[in-house]
């Protein structure tokens, strides 16, 4: 292989490489905001409303922040990843999901009904 064809092959490589790393940032980038911007739809809702709209919690402990409500993603094996809510006075003032990067498409979204 020449100079000229192995520098040809290296670029052809190195453009692939960089095409694939900034596709991998964008999509890191919408699952995490998908999760932020689906999961703060909650903020402020009463724990009343929350039960309602989810059903009754998988587990429910207490924080340092407040009472923590889980719900799996998966019900009927009670496994894999949790959607969890955490509630002072109750109401919502946190959420966390530990369904990975792309888990935020599958955020549960609070859509309040206006009369």
């Amino acid at each position: 292989m020449s100079n000229i064809e192995a520098d040809s092959f290296l670029l052809r490589v190195l453009r692939a490489l960089k095409l694939t790393v900034i596709l991998a940032i964008a999509l890191v980038i919408t699952g995490c905001s998908g999760s932020l911007e689906r999961m703060s739809s909650w903020m402020g809702v009463e724990r009343e409303i929350l039960m309602q709209e989810l059903g009754s919690a998988d587990r429910v402990y207490q924080s340092q922040f407040g009472s923590v409500y889980s719900w799996y993603r998966n019900n009927e094996d009670q496994t894999g990843c949790t959607d969890d809510f955490t509630l002072k006075g109750d109401v919502v003032i946190g959420f966390a999901s530990s369904c990975g990067i792309f888990g935020g498409w599958g955020v549960p979204v609070y859509e309040p009904n206006n009369p």
